[in-house]
């Protein structure tokens, strides 16, 4: 009689081993899973602050172009009201 209940609880042991393994199979692949959605989320959002570093740059040398300009224009300003300056002097 002990070897049928010993025989039947290593049965139950091997049953609920199998069941333990098989949800831990199940876990493994969820965590599989939810890492390739990090990795993809990860990768688009890099690839959307690299589109944005870039658009930011590019404005920001459009306005350091600009301000350039301005700064050329004003300094060319100067020059032509001092040489108007120095000419109505000298009349």
């Amino acid at each position: 009689m002990a070897d049928d209940e010993t025989k039947q609880l290593l049965r139950d042991l091997l049953a609920t081993q199998k069941e333990h393994l098989e949800l831990v199979r199940r876990m493994n692949e969820a965590y599989e899973k939810q890492s390739q959605t990090y990795d993809q989320s990860l990768a688009a959002t890099q690839k959307q602050n690299e589109e944005q570093i870039r658009q930011v740059t590019e404005r920001y040398e459009k306005q350091a172009q600009a301000y350039d300009r301005s700064v050329a224009r004003y300094e060319e300003s100067i020059r032509t009201t001092n040489t108007a300056s120095n000419i109505a002097n000298v009349l």
